[in-house]
């Protein structure tokens, strides 16, 4: 179509196309079956525009819009919808994050992107996608009721809500796999509690110097008197949480989340010495729920807490 002064338009031949306005690509071209304006042409069309002295003239393309929400912005491409003339181009896309918040994840038309995890990764265009990048604080989206018992990702680091608005991390793993810890690597200690008193209490120490989801304030989760449960054992409450452990017994099945790869039906540490032999420490077995006691020089599972 040749455009003119008026808007009108003459058929010219079917590889031209009548343009309404030019901006320049998706949604600014207006096509019918009978050459004449009745809306916008869909993106799934794959057609693409380029303008000159008032006529269009239309290609063949596939169409990336991006969108972001609040917390940040879609840098790589930019926002807004591009043109790629090559079906299967693998396109860079990168997500920045505004002060205080963390990328969570792509959304929308996420079925070629190669991590939706990832604030950088790509997406290959095999057909024309809308994605939205999407933000997070972790605190703020734990403290909503409507997010508990459920995960996020922060610039990659899984955490979880809790029905308490605690956050909470994976089993500490190395390279991938579960790793176990010392509760004390010695023989005798004389601390009560493990937090922030250093190097030898493995377990502790872990959580203390913990780097994730955009906090360095994590602990090993306390458990302080297994005769008053759920109230008295945050490790506890996690599987009353993330498992449906009714917190009336410390005697439930078994408890491996989904969310959590590494999770372990066996043997967690708490930070809590047991006051009655203080070679001992609490833990909770999650193949049952009990909470026991164990020989600080032995091994257990390390599951990080916020919010305690």
């Amino acid at each position: 179509y040749v455009v003119a002064d008026d808007g009108s338009s003459t058929t010219t031949s079917d590889t031209w196309g009548f343009i309404t306005n030019y901006s320049p690509y998706v949604n600014s071209i207006a096509v019918s079956d009978d050459y004449t304006d009745t809306g916008l042409i869909a993106s799934s069309t794959h057609l693409d525009v380029a303008t000159s002295s008032g006529i269009a003239r239309i290609t063949e393309a596939w169409f990336l819009t991006t969108n972001s929400e609040t917390g940040g912005s879609v840098t790589e491409p930019g926002e807004g919808t591009f043109a790629y003339e090559e079906q299967g181009t693998t396109v860079d896309i990168t997500a920045s994050a505004s002060s205080s918040y963390g990328f969570n994840e792509w959304t929308g038309d996420t079925g070629t992107i190669a991590d939706t995890y990832a604030s950088s990764t790509t997406i290959t265009m095999d057909d024309s996608y809308s994605i939205t990048a999407n933000f997070i604080e972790p605190a703020d989206y734990c403290s909503d009721p409507r997010n508990y018992d459920t995960t996020a990702h922060y610039n990659g680091d899984l955490f979880y809500c809790d029905d308490y608005g605690r956050i909470w991390t994976p089993t500490a793993n190395v390279d991938g796999s579960a790793d176990t810890k010392q509760w004390y690597t010695s023989d005798t200690d004389t601390a009560d509690s493990c937090i922030g008193q250093g190097a030898d209490f493995e377990a502790c120490n872990y959580c203390d110097t913990l780097n994730y989801a955009g906090y360095e304030d994590w602990e090993l989760p306390s458990c302080t008197d297994d005769d008053n449960l759920p109230d008295s054992c945050n490790l506890y409450q996690f599987g009353e949480s993330a498992c449906d452990w009714t917190g009336t017994d410390g005697s439930e099945d078994s408890c491996t989340p989904s969310w959590d790869d590494n999770a372990q039906s066996s043997y967690y540490w708490s930070s809590s010495e047991y006051q009655d032999n203080t070679d001992y420490a609490r833990y909770v077995y999650f193949l049952n729920g009990d909470v026991y006691i164990r020989n600080k020089s032995g091994y257990g599972y390390v599951r990080c807490v916020r919010g305690q």
